[in-house]
């Protein structure tokens, strides 16, 4: 099984979407009816007018694209769970042997 490249790094902001949801829901709920003049689409605490709504939808929607779209690029997202296994044992198999080898030049050097 050949050795898995370096992992992409991933920016975990991508990933936290639940909580500008649960904010924006919460804003919703709060304005029982739309009001004339929108307040601020910024402030957390003010009421969210519903013609508000789509812009901070998109917003969210494209944070879920771009998450989908970097994790599909990761190297051995499509394996599946067995595969997987094996490959965890094919690394912990490489590893004891690395381990191996270094305590064996460590035992040399110690010697000489």
């Amino acid at each position: 099984m050949p050795a898995p490249s370096a992992l992409t790094p991933l920016n975990p902001s991508l990933f936290d979407i639940l909580p500008p949801l649960h904010t924006h829901l919460t804003r919703l709920l709060l304005s029982p009816s739309p009001t004339p003049a929108s307040p601020s689409t910024s402030d957390p605490a003010a009421p969210l007018n519903p013609k508000d709504l789509p812009a901070l939808a998109s917003a969210l929607v494209g944070k879920i694209q771009k998450a989908k779209t970097m994790v599909k690029g990761l190297e051995g997202v499509e394996l599946g769970v067995g595969e997987q296994e094996e490959l965890i044992r094919w690394l912990e198999g490489e590893l004891r042997r690395g381990k191996g080898v270094l305590g064996e030049l460590r035992g040399e050097k110690g010697r000489g």
